[in-house]
């Protein structure tokens, strides 16, 4: 894969603290003291605090038939609770880098959350599983959304393939911004976690 990255030592400035930060941590402190799919109310709370944080709620769907209480715990919650999504964050479990070795594991979650939020709302909501789940694995998940897709692409140009067990867009973009996090390190010998570089992206977004 032929990789072109253009970024300045300058910007790095950008991924300092900022006042959104203690929000962030709250959410993290959420998901870590919280990070198992069997309890309603635990479910509920991450999935709405999370969603309407990063204004990727869940209730933003096709059907609208029910009011938002209803729908987090007459439907989001019993999806999630029966779901399969704790067997592949097990996967995860003691992975606090992203590696070549894990990359394939990490998109095959993104993947099945996708999947399974679509199956309740009948929407794409991979920026909402890729915000939920960076949470909870705060340094394997790159924040997604469009702003960061346009920021990422001033930096990174490179040809991503395409495998049905990834979200192809969310793979792209993770691709790209690993590519991103790597060239930092090596060349500016620092090693952004993906908050930081999501940061970097935000600021730089225009």
């Amino acid at each position: 894969m032929k990789t072109t990255i253009k970024f300045k030592r300058q910007h790095l400035k950008f991924a300092k603290k900022n006042a959104w930060d203690l929000a962030n941590e709250i959410l993290y402190d959420l998901c870590a003291k919280f990070p198992h799919h069997k309890n309603k109310s635990e479910v509920m709370a991450k999935v709405m605090l999370i969603g309407r944080s990063y204004a990727a709620s869940i209730e933003r769907r096709k059907n609208k038939r029910k009011n938002y209480d209803d729908f987090y715990e007459d439907v989001v919650a019993p999806k999630l609770m029966k779901s399969k999504l704790d067997r592949y964050l097990s996967r995860l479990e003691g992975e606090n880098r992203i590696s070549e070795s894990n990359i394939g594991t990490i998109l095959k979650t993104h993947k099945y959350l996708v999947d399974l939020f679509q199956s309740i709302t009948k929407l794409n909501k991979r920026s909402l599983a890729s915000k939920y789940l960076h949470f909870h694995y705060p340094n394997l998940f790159y924040l997604y959304d469009s702003r960061a897709v346009k920021s990422l692409s001033k930096f990174v140009r490179c040809k991503t393939g395409t495998d049905r067990d990834y979200d192809s867009h969310y793979a792209s973009f993770f691709k790209k911004a690993y590519e991103l996090q790597r060239y930092i390190e090596k060349k500016y010998k620092q090693a952004l976690s993906p908050r930081e570089l999501d940061k970097i992206l935000l600021w730089l977004y225009e």
